[in-house]
């Protein structure tokens, strides 16, 4: 297909499939002739990741290069694609509290999990509470972390079933690398649905019990 082609259908300008190729995110096409370059298949997959990436990941164009080489190195070790993984996350270079820290790792040794203080989400948390008491709150966050960990664990059980079914090292690569960077995306939109649902629902019990009373007081 020419790049017309290739754009029409990726959803992505010509001028950002050119800059991709020269950034070393897309590789380029097959020069036919001096005026004629050929895309295929494989290069609209490639294109529809990195938009996945950058539109959605919200990730940079140094991250995403660092990400893809990654997926398409077939040798690599699964704690390192984790780790790729994690750091491709966006985050802030703020640094955390050492009492936020433990805060978070007393949640980490109350339920046995195996994971490290160098691990980014001991941090990334650890600097949400800092923000939270920087903000002045004082409704205190533990029951609401505990809750927030339990589901957490729901969530990753899912993540690496889902990954153990992939048929592939590339497969795999790139549901790990999806699944925790657009995951981000999946989870926070989520949450907003179910906050929304949980309100409405505790609103229209709350109005059913008010008009409940007003008949039984009507009755009387």
């Amino acid at each position: 297909m020419r790049i017309s082609e290739l754009s029409d259908q990726s959803g992505v300008s010509v001028a950002s499939i050119k800059f991709y190729v020269r950034e070393g995110l897309l590789a380029g096409g097959d020069r036919t002739t001096p005026t004629r370059t050929e895309y295929d298949e494989a290069h609209l997959a490639r294109l529809r990741l990195i938009r996945a990436l950058i539109e959605v990941g919200g990730l940079d164009i140094a991250t995403t290069r660092d990400v893809l080489r990654t997926i398409d190195n077939p040798d690599v070790d699964p704690i390192e694609l984790r780790r790729v993984a994690h750091r491709a996350v966006p985050h802030s270079d703020v640094r955390s509290s050492p009492e936020s820290i433990a805060a978070v790792m007393a949640v980490v040794e109350e339920r046995g999990w195996l994971v490290g203080p160098d691990n980014p989400g001991v941090h990334r948390v650890a600097r949400a509470l800092d923000a939270y008491e920087a903000s002045g709150q004082t409704v205190p966050l533990d029951r609401l972390l505990a809750a927030y960990a339990d589901a957490a664990l729901i969530v990753g059980e899912a993540d690496i079933e889902h990954i153990g079914r992939t048929p592939s090292p590339a497969d795999t690569a790139k549901a790990v690398i999806l699944g925790t960077v657009v995951g981000e995306q999946i989870l926070a939109g989520l949450r907003l649905m179910t906050q929304e649902h949980v309100g409405r629902s505790l609103a229209a019990r709350a109005a059913e019990g008010g008009h409940a009373a007003d008949i039984a007081q009507t009755e009387q």
